[in-house]
């Protein structure tokens, strides 16, 4: 661990991950999505849990940075249009 490190910041940030991971359809789909990508890791789950905790964290800073503000319905509806496109294009969903 690199040196510098808040260990309570980085554990409760692990924690939303996971509670995330249990409550919300679109977190799963995320996990789902990344632990598919990393198939071929040693330890998927872990990889796929830290690339969902590292997404959380992107969004709350942003959403603390900048007058941003978070619609949970806007952002179901995107990511429902993406799965549709892809699964219209014939690929996998994202």
């Amino acid at each position: 661990m690199a040196r510098g490190v808040n260990k309570h910041a980085l554990r409760a940030n692990y924690l939303s991950a996971l509670a995330a991971l249990q409550n919300s359809a679109l977190d799963a789909a995320y996990y789902r999505k990344q632990y598919q990508r990393h198939e071929g890791h040693p330890k998927p789950h872990v990889v796929a849990l830290l690339a969902l905790a590292r997404q959380r964290f992107k969004v709350l800073y942003k959403l603390m940075t900048t007058d941003a503000a978070y619609d949970k319905e806007i952002l179901i509806a995107s990511h429902l249009d993406r799965e549709r496109q892809n699964t219209n294009n014939g690929t996998r969903p994202a």
